[in-house]
């Protein structure tokens, strides 16, 4: 997987709707089908539109989105709801449509529930995220290195977002991006 897609992955399992989008319009391209989405109330609204009804089934539709949200597994969205609809790229205010009036303005929907993945598979997956960052991350300017050496900090012992912000302070002290 290039930087840029585990990149989008990590932001889709940290909740990013635009992440979360992003994944499920790449794998439902062969289908035909395009999202959009929001977080409301705490529910995940999904529509899916399509040229046609026929690429809009509902069973295989559901099972498809049910399948890659589990395996993407957002922290703090365990409820969705999958809307669907002919294409109609003028609205934008889709979800306040579709609330006010659903019989004429959606084919069907469907709630559905996540379920998490274990605690030991999300703990393996923690430790596979952390083992795939490459090494280049630690290797720091040689001020911000001497600044790490001063005052004892042991990189071992950091967590993901403190290893992130180490690799942001690089990229701006490098002043380029890596």
């Amino acid at each position: 997987m290039s930087g840029t897609m585990e990149d989008i992955a990590r932001q889709a399992h940290q909740g990013s709707v635009v992440a979360i989008i992003q994944t499920l319009n790449e794998r439902l391209a062969d289908f035909g089908v395009r999202t959009r989405a929001i977080l409301a109330d705490g529910v995940l609204q999904v529509l899916c539109e399509a040229a046609k009804p026929e690429q809009l089934e509902q069973s295989i539709l559901v099972s498809q989105i049910q399948e890659i949200l589990e395996e993407i597994s957002p922290r703090n969205i365990r409820r969705v709801r999958i809307n669907s609809r002919i294409v109609r790229e003028e609205q934008l205010l889709w979800l306040e449509e579709i609330s006010r009036d659903p019989d004429n303005q959606l084919l069907w929907y469907e709630d559905i529930t996540l379920t998490r993945p274990n605690f030991f598979k999300q703990l393996a997956q923690t430790f596979n995220n952390r083992q795939n960052l490459p090494s280049q991350q630690l290797a720091l300017t040689p001020g911000f290195s001497r600044q790490l050496s001063q005052k004892n900090y042991r990189v071992s012992n950091w967590s993901y977002r403190q290893l992130l912000t180490v690799n942001y302070v690089k990229k701006v002290d490098c002043g380029k991006v890596l």
